[in-house]
């Protein structure tokens, strides 16, 4: 479900059921040093770790029901089969997440659909409610 390119790239992957086309959501952060998935519920979410070192939401999530039992892993590829990539994963855990308890912080995210491909690419992630970006008048800004 996370993959990290060679070139620092990276996105959330997911399927809507067993067989069905590939999604993705790129994320606007590149190359980080820690990442993270939650699951809650039928929801998973990205978080990883920016330039500051602090781990941030990065506006990826993704709705995918699974019913018990189901495994988790972690997996590589090259997407080229005539080129070896090597990745190297260190301090995995899979921990169980406590309830969620206090108020929900609620994170809006500005992304672009490619409506060909359906791949999505975060441009702006915020802890803040925005909705309906429209454009500029001269078409050459979005405003939210």
């Amino acid at each position: 479900m996370w993959p990290c390119h060679a070139d620092g790239l990276v996105a959330l992957q997911y399927r809507d059921s067993a067989g069905a086309n590939l999604h993705d959501i790129e994320s606007n952060l590149s190359a980080p040093r820690t990442v993270r998935i939650e699951k809650r519920g039928d929801y998973f979410y990205a978080f990883a770790t920016g330039s500051d070192g602090k781990l941030q939401a990065l506006g990826a999530s993704a709705k995918v029901s699974l019913t018990e039992p189901f495994y988790i892993g972690i997996g590589v590829c090259s997407h080229d089969k005539d080129v070896v990539k090597k990745a190297v994963f260190s301090n995995v855990k899979l921990v169980s997440l406590p309830a969620a308890t206090g108020k929900p912080v609620l994170y809006s995210t500005l992304e672009t659909i490619n409506v060909a491909s359906t791949v999505r690419s975060v441009a702006y992630v915020a802890p803040v409610h925005f909705e309906a970006p429209n454009w500029s008048r001269d078409g050459g800004f979005f405003i939210f």
